[in-house]
């Protein structure tokens, strides 16, 4: 009979391996070059990095003008989604300009699109922003909003009767929660209704 393969030492060395970092063996509770850590539970991911830690930043601005951030999604590609504002700092002028900005993995800019205003009106919360598959992106605001995968405008929805709270995209179907009004023209707090919708 042919001996034994010693199993347990075998799947041993697997995971040691398959947790790998760039330099050494991760898993092997010795920090070797290219390791920032090398034990679980630290703060210490399975590629022996530091989880939390920052890894890149992207700074921008203009002069005299004011830019917020309202949101930030990823697709399945990694390609980084960010929803902006801008207002004019010098005038004190509100709101004026609302942008959709795309960066790759690494951070770095690819494209930048002027999307309308009413995408980004607050009801009763910020706006939210999704992004499917395809790479279009949804942003949920007083209406709701698709855009291409470069931040051309596609459709809106905004009914009279409905407030959007949150949003969601699940293999290609967009579910929107929020609130329905009814139209009886009472103050009677009944009218409210919780709605999940789904697109």
């Amino acid at each position: 009979m042919p001996p034994r393969a010693p199993l347990l030492h075998a799947a041993t060395a697997a995971l040691l391996v398959a947790c790998s970092g760039d330099n050494g063996v991760c898993g092997d509770h010795v920090v070797d070059p290219g390791e920032a850590c090398d034990a679980a539970g630290d703060g210490c991911d399975a590629a022996c990095h530091l989880t939390g830690a920052t890894t890149w930043t992207v700074t921008r601005g203009a002069t005299n003008k004011i830019t917020d951030l309202l949101d930030v999604a990823v697709d399945p590609d990694g390609q980084i989604v960010v929803l902006g504002v801008s207002s004019d700092w010098a005038t004190g002028e509100p709101v004026h300009a609302a942008w959709l900005l795309a960066l790759d993995p690494a951070g770095a800019e690819q494209w930048q699109a002027d999307i309308p205003l009413s995408a980004i009106e607050f009801n009763p919360g910020p706006p939210k922003l999704a992004v499917d598959a395809g790479g279009f992106i949804y942003i949920q605001g007083r209406s709701l909003q698709r855009f291409g995968p470069l931040g051309e405008p596609s459709w809106q929805l905004a009914p009279e009767d409905r407030a959007f709270t949150a949003l969601t995209v699940v293999d290609g179907a967009v579910y929107a929660t929020g609130f329905e009004i009814s139209s009886d023209g009472s103050d009677n707090p009944d009218r409210y209704k919780f709605a999940v919708h789904r697109h």
